[in-house]
């Protein structure tokens, strides 16, 4: 007559849980036959985020059966309904600051497991397995140098998702280094949209020339110069960055701890495509970037350029040029002058 039914989810202490995207939906046929999909009211479930047992949360309804009673009527005449209906729970996490520490292998897993009514009389409740999942996050380690490999201090560079460049992958300061916030906690989604935190910043090389950005995913990204070093010619386009991740072709059957031994992430590598002007002439590179599956990462080095120098105006260097080429026309016109009188 009653029949509970239950989520429990561990998660890795680099994943927040976020209750407010907490979704349950039951998919099946009403009483004609044609399909339905039920979306519940937050009164019909509830939300622990401090159930104990080393759990992150639990989300608990207390009478699935009642609910599909009355959302899914396909009663016979004895009052039996036909159950089998498909109940999915969604909700999102996101990778937080501490996920800079562990890019790369082995990841960050998510458990989960059911409990359900088991007994016809009532009281005890049964449990599946846990089942795990995992994710993964990687870094960019960028050195800034000259043609000479001499590092480069004072460049400064944004990060984008798109070859316009208007959509900002947002990253705040840690030290020399940088990690991207979250374009949810932004008001946006993904890659898009929202506001630009408070806390966003300009990436600038330091002593060094070396800096590295925590927390990308793999994709496609553009990386701009804005503002080149002293003496420097500037990047007028964008680096278009690949960091692409291979995973196993079955990561339905994944075990906890298979990412230790490779058999969720089996490698990650880079690629950058350079256009640059120099000396008059459009130079395009594309490079096989160094990468690192064990720390997730993917190594960049970005060359900037000198010019060759014109005299500058209003020296005294500029002044002796000037007079030295006033005298020689002088001269040549009155030697020519005189040639031409004599003829």
């Amino acid at each position: 007559h009653k029949y509970y039914y239950a989520w429990h989810d561990k998660m890795d202490e680099s994943l927040t849980f976020n209750p407010d995207t907490v979704q349950i939906t039951i998919k099946g046929k009403d009483k004609a036959g044609a399909e339905k999909v039920y979306t519940l009211s937050n009164d019909e479930f509830n939300i622990n985020t401090n159930p104990g047992n080393g759990e992150t949360f639990k989300v608990e309804i207390e009478d699935i059966k009642k609910i599909v009673d009355r959302e899914f009527p396909r009663f016979n005449k004895d009052k039996e309904n036909e159950y089998g209906q498909e109940v999915v729970l969604h909700y999102n996490a996101t990778l937080n600051d501490k996920a800079a520490s562990h890019t790369g292998c082995p990841g960050f897993e998510n458990d989960v497991r059911l409990e359900f009514s088991n007994d016809p009389d009532g009281g005890s409740t049964g449990f599946t397995p846990w089942d795990t999942v995992v994710c993964f996050t990687y870094k960019l380690n960028v050195v800034k140098e000259n043609e000479k490999q001499q590092t480069l201090k004072g460049a400064k560079f944004r990060l984008y998702s798109d070859p316009e460049c208007k959509n900002e992958i947002f990253v705040k300061k840690d030290g020399n280094n940088y990690i991207v916030i979250n374009r949810d906690s932004a008001g946006g989604t993904d890659h898009t949209g929202g506001q630009a935190p408070k806390e966003a910043v300009e990436m600038v090389t330091p002593e060094d020339g070396k800096f590295t950005v925590f927390g990308l995913d793999s994709g496609t990204y553009y990386l701009k110069e804005t503002k080149a070093p002293a003496g420097y010619r500037l990047l007028k386009d964008p680096i278009v960055l690949k960091l692409t991740a291979t995973f196993t072709d079955d990561r339905d059957s994944y075990v906890k701890g298979d990412s230790i031994s490779y058999k969720a992430l089996n490698d990650i590598a880079g690629t950058a495509h350079v256009k640059s002007f120099f000396e008059g002439i459009f130079h395009e590179k594309d490079s096989e970037l160094e990468s690192n599956v064990d720390e997730g990462s993917v190594n960049l080095t970005v060359i900037n350029q000198t010019g060759k120098k014109l005299p500058v105006t209003g020296t005294s260097a500029a002044l002796v040029v000037m007079l030295t080429g006033t005298s020689l026309m002088g001269y040549a016109f009155v030697k020519n002058y005189k040639k031409n009188k004599e003829k």
